[in-house]
């Protein structure tokens, strides 16, 4: 062989594992990616339960808080109307 097709082929062959050691740098920063990916994923999923959990109890005090006030509402509404039935009780008018 002569020292021409020699010095083609070395080259090549340094072009090609310049390629390589590219491609594998991608491959390494993608796999680093996919870990970042993977944990925020992971962390994606636990604040969604504690949204969740926090959410539900949230309403669940809210629809108390809600029974209370309606229960109070009621109370003082039916107050002017038992004095009325009263009065009119005590006239002998019942």
């Amino acid at each position: 062989m002569s020292t021409d097709k020699i010095n083609k082929i070395e080259t090549a062959l340094n072009e090609t594992s310049k390629i390589l050691e590219h491609n594998i740098e991608i491959a390494i920063n993608r796999s680093e990616n996919l870990e970042q990916l993977e944990l925020k994923t992971v962390k994606l999923e636990s604040d969604s339960k504690i949204f969740k959990k926090v959410s539900k109890s949230l309403r669940q005090k809210l629809c108390a808080d809600n029974v209370k006030k309606n229960c109070i509402i009621f109370g003082l509404l039916m107050i002017p109307v038992l004095l009325v039935i009263i009065s009119v009780c005590a006239s002998g008018k019942c």
